[in-house]
């Protein structure tokens, strides 16, 4: 799914990230600072604050990835990316624009013990030019992946292999309301 305006669909450029995270279920911690391939994190109560700390003293926009590695994962709370994770120092420091990335199909993102009602997506990104893939997201209490914030909307995402089951609200929905979703194979 691309969000577009008015015109011709064109397939968005993703950007290679300049920082790459692991989050890994069976083999991980949620203490690892480094959320590397040997050291991954275990869930996704970390992934902001460590993304955060990789990009400290860079700026302009920063092409990031989380990858996670395949297993059922109920989580805490939802992975919602907030103002300030997606520009921690402010207007003069980066721009987090975050892909998040199942490494095979087997990745589950579950909602099911998250008692919070609202307007919000169980896994809502603000970043441009990213991807997230080969997912499934399931008993999302509200929506269950959102894209765009109102302080930041997202342009030229690649939104494939996503499933969204249970879910309360919208599956998917785009923070961009002027926007079109055009879907292609």
């Amino acid at each position: 799914i691309s969000a577009q305006g008015s015109g011709g669909f064109s397939y968005p450029v993703i950007n290679e990230p300049l920082i790459t995270i692991v989050v890994d279920k069976e083999k991980g911690s949620d203490t690892s600072r480094e959320a590397s391939e040997l050291s991954p994190l275990a869930s996704f109560d970390s992934v902001f604050t460590v993304l955060v700390n990789k990009t400290k003293g860079l700026k302009g926009d920063i092409p990031c990835a989380v990858h996670i590695k395949k297993g059922h994962y109920v989580l805490k709370e939802t992975v919602e990316q907030t103002m300030s994770s997606f520009m921690p120092s402010g207007s003069g420091g980066p721009k987090l624009h975050i892909s998040f990335i199942g490494i095979d199909d087997s990745v589950i993102m579950d909602g099911s013990s998250i008692k919070r009602v609202g307007g919000y997506g169980l896994l809502r990104i603000c970043g441009s030019n990213v991807r997230v893939s080969n997912l499934t997201i399931l008993n999302a209490p509200s929506f269950g992946l959102v894209l765009g914030q109102t302080f930041a909307r997202s342009k030229n995402i690649i939104v494939e292999q996503v499933i969204v089951k249970k879910s309360y609200c919208h599956g998917i929905r785009s923070e961009e309301h002027t926007s079109e979703l055009q879907s292609h194979s």
